[in-house]
């Protein structure tokens, strides 16, 4: 009885997904207006070891119609990828670091020009020196980069493009001893002269000084002006240039959200970041209010939080009427902070009230990943017409296809299977003979597992850091009809 219970209520759970691949034609680019995206990190463990065609796979079969692809290098950038996501109807969105933050000096090296090192952000605190910005001033360096990124996007055949986390990154940075702020570096300091006038910046950490930033407003005004302006100048200079290389391509702006009282005002302060004055040089398709760390480390955040951002949506509607408006979410990034799948649920539906596209950090990070057994969403078979492959909702155990093999799946007639092999979430199957399209299978998929081996150390269950195997109970199966 438990064993049909099951059948039956797998088999509800897999009706809506079908292979839909490449069946119709879909603007990708448009699609990316009203998204349902996530964030993919191609370095992460999770991915590697697999095909490009079973990611795809995946975040199909979890209901996500884009994929924002990070990449810091050219190395995390793959035409594998971007093609198998637009096989799949999937719009693909280059993100990177124009900062570079997070890169080793060999790897600056090996990637910029040469003159890199002179184009740091400096800090007034020297624990800020784990902070590795390039600033925003230097016209040789913004030159290269409108072009390195044009360029990047062409080659590789993105739909969207965006630059993330662009800000001067301190936060609360007064409250710090020594206080915490930036950027003070001689190159800013000549952009800051020429631009206004003033041959100093304001002083963070003297009170007696005239130039402390309570003693001089107005040196201070100009100070915070002029950071927020080189960020929103550097955005428009290069999206000007991608789009000059890509017409048609989308154009997504990205600036910080914060849901405190006066949030606006906090970042424009700390960050330089302001979504109005951003939104407005830029006039992208799609702006992303990025939750900000104070936010997203905040264990008793509410999942309608993104209602508190309500100022920074209305600012990037202001400035850019008709400007598509999303938020991206992060709930995996400690475990400390990592939301259950029924704060998930409520976060989306808060989303999905006040904004028009939807954005998850990270694809790998989500929830089920770490506590929730496999689920077979659907079956294909092959290009070849010798295999049939079963598509899971997340990564299986390398053993899967050994666990499978002597098993018989029910359909018209009953299927052995003679042999599996295991691709991320794909699971191919060869068998004795094989089923017809429109058949009704019944799969045997009891004791197949995830595989805690490929997840980042960031698990909220017990063992620690990767967390436990979840295995489906072992008498399940699953029903479900082939396309």
């Amino acid at each position: 009885m438990i064993k049909h219970l099951l059948t039956i209520a797998v088999l509800f759970a897999a009706l809506p997904f079908t292979a839909t691949a490449a069946d119709e034609e879909v603007d990708l680019k448009r699609q990316l207006l009203t998204a349902s995206a996530a964030h993919i990190d191609p370095l992460f463990g999770y991915y590697h070891n697999r095909s490009a065609e079973s990611i795809a796979w995946e975040l199909e079969v979890n209901k996500y119609n884009a994929a924002y692809c990070f990449a810091v290098t050219p190395a995390a950038c793959s035409h594998e990828l971007t093609e198998a996501l637009h096989a799949h109807n999937i719009s693909a969105v280059l993100i990177t670091f124009p900062s570079w933050i997070y890169l080793s000096d060999e790897d600056m090296d090996r990637y910029l020009p040469e003159k890199w090192r002179s184009w740091l952000m400096e800090f007034t605190n020297p624990e800020a020196k784990k902070w590795k910005f390039i600033s925003y001033v230097y016209p040789e360096y913004n030159e290269w980069y409108a072009g390195y990124l044009a360029n990047l996007v062409k080659e590789y055949g993105y739909d969207g493009v965006t630059m993330l986390e662009m800000m001067y990154p301190v936060y609360d940075g007064l409250k710090h001893n020594p206080p915490e702020f930036g950027d003070i570096s001689e190159g800013f300091r000549q952009a800051f002269e020429r631009e206004t006038g003033y041959a100093v910046l304001p002083d963070f950490t003297n009170p007696d000084s005239p130039d402390y930033y309570k003693n001089n407003p107005v040196l201070m005004d100009e100070f915070l002006k002029f950071r927020t302006e080189s960020i929103t100048n550097f955005y428009g200079y290069i999206m000007d240039r991608v789009r000059e290389v890509n017409p048609g391509v989308i154009i997504i702006s990205w600036a910080l959200g914060v849901s405190e009282p006066d949030g606006e005002d906090k970042i424009r302060f700390y960050n330089g970041s302001d979504t109005y004055s951003l939104v407005e040089r830029v006039q992208p398709d799609i702006h992303i209010i990025q939750t900000h760390w104070p936010d997203w480390t905040n264990p008793q955040l509410p999942p309608d939080y993104v209602k508190r951002y309500q100022p920074f949506i209305d600012a990037a509607r202001a400035a850019c009427p008709g400007v598509k408006v999303g938020v991206q979410s992060d709930y995996g990034s400690l475990p400390q902070m990592r939301r259950n799948l029924e704060w998930v649920k409520a976060h989306r539906s808060a989303c999905d009230e006040v904004l028009d596209n939807f954005l998850v950090y990270e694809f790998s990070l989500r929830d089920e990943v770490y506590s929730e057994a496999p689920v077979l969403k659907t079956a294909y078979i092959d290009g070849s017409g010798a295999v049939l492959t079963l598509v899971f909702d997340q990564r299986i155990a390398a053993d899967s296809g050994d666990l499978m093999t002597g098993r018989i799946i029910k359909g018209a007639a009953d299927y052995t299977v003679l042999s599996g092999v295991v691709d991320g979430n794909l699971l191919k199957l060869t068998l004795t003979a094989l089923p017809s399209s429109g058949e009704s299978l019944t799969v045997p998929v009891g004791g197949i597992a995830d595989d805690p081996s490929v997840r980042l150390p960031l698990s909220q269950h017990e063992p620690k850091p990767n967390g436990r195997v979840n295995r489906i109970p072992a008498d399940q199966n699953t029903t479900l009809t082939l396309p």
